[in-house]
């Protein structure tokens, strides 16, 4: 009789720097398929589409080399894995757990052992979550309804706490790969078989009793007529200020898009969005803002490599964003909190555009979140050295930042 681990352990899968990249691109490439941003971005359930789909659970056994018919004779081979528990015998969810396992003995780095492992919980939240929202919700939900039943939660829901069901989830998965985390030293050790089987069942009751509640609260209220106009649905930032949370969603859904866009340069670096933006500058010509934009894509995808995406150096003066995907996020947030707070309208980009390049200009904003980008994008520009010009220094930092805001145009 095997255990558990032996039996995958014949598996002969082994984790390199290749894998681990090719992990983050799954999770990444899930995430911003079609409308998968804006529904991960949102409180609301089926509301907009998302599915896990046959390709996305071979991908999986694709990337370690191995195939689902190769793990499920690894489960023939444990006895202690009764196959008539669904959700405990299967093999896409179970190779899942074996990776959590495999982390620890192939990745010392313990920051790039954690990265790792949260993509992996990801990758297996995503497919119960998916599975259950349209178990649940079959033909999908009414928006107006939904947004009711989302209004109504309080903060002992996680989807209130967190304000999005792709944050919800990282939270469930930092919980799940904790070294403080109930299952950590069943992760570890991949044994006793019985606690490594209910790291599966737990993780798939969590999520479950999280959508089961909301599901059942939309019923009652599709029942009894209980709706609310989308556009009522608000909530409320640090400063008070009401946000639309379709807004939020979208921004979310930008802030997605424009990172999986800068770890390809070809689809980054836009030559006719250049020039527009670099005509705004006449220190930058196009091509010096295309040859910034290309090294800025070559380091963030070093960055994934390294999973420094969402690095943020810490100094005397504030924060500094060295992270691609923690810069870009600051860039896409703090203007647009900016432009609300500041009643200019969202839709009106000529507008936005305008007031936008203004505030960045100005050296009299003293604003924290902004001065923070302003810094953030200032070295970068001194770290690559293309040029020694200081008036040249601070239209390339301007010229920058401002090409995502018109990239992100695209999303508003």
């Amino acid at each position: 009789m095997a255990t558990i681990a032996q039996a995958f352990s014949q598996l002969g899968i082994a984790i390199d720097d290749k894998k681990i990249l090719e992990m983050e691109k799954l999770v990444i490439g899930f995430e911003t398929r079609h409308t998968h941003a804006i529904a991960l971005g949102s409180q609301s359930l089926g509301v907009h589409p998302i599915a896990f789909i046959d390709a996305d659970r071979a991908a999986l056994f694709d990337v370690f080399q191995t195939s689902e018919s190769r793990v499920r004779e690894s489960i023939r081979q444990a006895p202690n894995i009764n196959i008539t528990h669904k959700v405990a015998s299967d093999p896409f969810n179970l190779l899942c757990v074996w990776l959590l396992h495999l982390a620890v003995i192939y990745i010392q780095n313990e920051r790039v052992r954690e990265r790792f492992q949260l993509n992996v919980a990801k990758y297996l939240h995503y497919r119960f979550f998916t599975s259950l929202v349209k178990h649940h919700l079959p033909h999908g939900a009414n928006e107006s309804v939904m947004t009711a039943v989302v209004n109504s939660l309080t903060r002992k829901f996680d989807i209130v706490i967190y304000k999005s069901w792709r944050k919800t989830i990282e939270a469930r998965c930092l919980d799940l790969i904790s070294k403080e985390g109930l299952h950590y030293h069943t992760i570890e050790t991949a044994s006793p078989d019985a606690k490594l089987l209910y790291v599966l069942s737990d993780t798939q009751t969590r999520i479950r009793d999280k959508i089961n509640t909301i599901c059942e609260l939309y019923y009652q209220y599709h029942k009894q007529g209980i709706t609310i106009g989308s556009r009522a649905a608000t909530d409320t930032d640090l400063e008070g200020e009401k946000i639309v949370v379709a807004k939020n969603s979208i921004f979310d859904t930008a802030i997605t898009n424009m990172t999986v866009e800068i770890l390809n340069l070809h689809q980054f670096v836009e030559r006719q969005s250049a020039t527009e933006v670099a005509g705004q500058f006449p220190a930058v010509s196009p091509s010096m803002l295309c040859t910034v934009l290309a090294e800025w894509s070559t380091l963030a995808t070093s960055q994934t490599k390294n999973h420094e995406l969402d690095f943020v150096k810490k100094t005397p003066d504030g924060e500094i964003y060295i992270g691609a995907r923690a810069l870009i996020t600051a860039i896409i947030q703090n203007s647009f909190r900016y432009c609300l707070a500041n009643k200019i309208p969202i839709t009106n980009k000529s507008q936005v555009w305008t007031q936008l390049k203004n505030l960045y200009s100005s050296s009299r904003v003293m604003t924290p979140e902004i001065l923070a980008i302003k810094q953030s994008v200032g070295y970068f520009v001194e770290s690559i050295g293309r040029t020694s010009r200081e008036s040249t220094k601070a239209s390339l930092r301007l010229a920058l930042i401002m090409y995502v805001l018109y990239r992100c145009f695209r999303y508003i």
